[in-house]
């Protein structure tokens, strides 16, 4: 792997006193270097967009719970040539959940 970038932001939706829903979009730009001759994903980049949907519980001043699904989108390959690799857009679904230290710092 090489570097590349991310950038994102979120929404914090409060449905109570210590209850929240948190939407996230997450967009990243990986670049990748293949060691091997001939292989099918060349040098080159992938671009992904994740969208956690979180709810968030607040278990203190200074934590939080979170859990919830998350959608990752797999937007396309290119390679060192900037062909494109259509055939390896995606979707996946995993959940995630998580500890926050500091939620409302």
């Amino acid at each position: 792997m090489k570097f590349g970038w991310g950038a994102g932001g979120w929404l914090n939706i409060p449905l109570g006193k210590s209850f929240s829903l948190e939407p996230q979009l997450i967009n990243n730009h990986y670049v990748y270097n293949s060691e091997s001759i001939g292989t099918l994903l060349d040098n080159g980049s992938a671009d992904h967009l994740s969208v956690p949907i979180l709810l968030k519980l607040d278990i203190g001043k200074n934590f939080a719970i979170t859990a919830g699904p998350q959608f990752d989108f797999l937007m396309g390959i290119k390679d060192k040539n900037n062909n494109e690799k259509s055939n390896f857009t995606g979707t996946s679904i995993c959940g995630k959940a998580g500890l926050e230290m500091s939620p409302h710092a």
